[in-house]
């Protein structure tokens, strides 16, 4: 029987954090608070997503192999090189 994973990884960053890191990558010098659009959270919004990984991660032998930064920039080259795909 073939099992489906959701692995998640041990690094907690918060929506803020991540745009700022995205900013910083496009080189884009611009204050986050100049360019990030705010809005009342909704009443469901959770405070933190996360997945119990230690007893999965630990059973299958999994290891990260991209880095959050790297695997960062490899998602905005994407987004750069694909816009075609993305804007339909």
């Amino acid at each position: 029987m073939k099992m489906i994973y959701n692995i998640g990884t041990t690094n907690q960053f918060n929506v803020l954090d991540i745009a700022q890191c995205i900013l910083e990558k496009l080189q884009i010098s611009k204050n986050l608070d100049d360019v990030a659009l705010y809005v009342k959270s909704r009443s469901f919004t959770e405070k933190r997503y996360c997945t119990a990984t230690s007893g999965l991660i630990k059973m299958l032998g999994w290891k990260e192999h991209i880095s959050y930064d790297k695997g960062l920039e490899k998602t905005i080259h994407w987004f750069k090189s694909n816009s075609d795909y993305w804007t339909k």
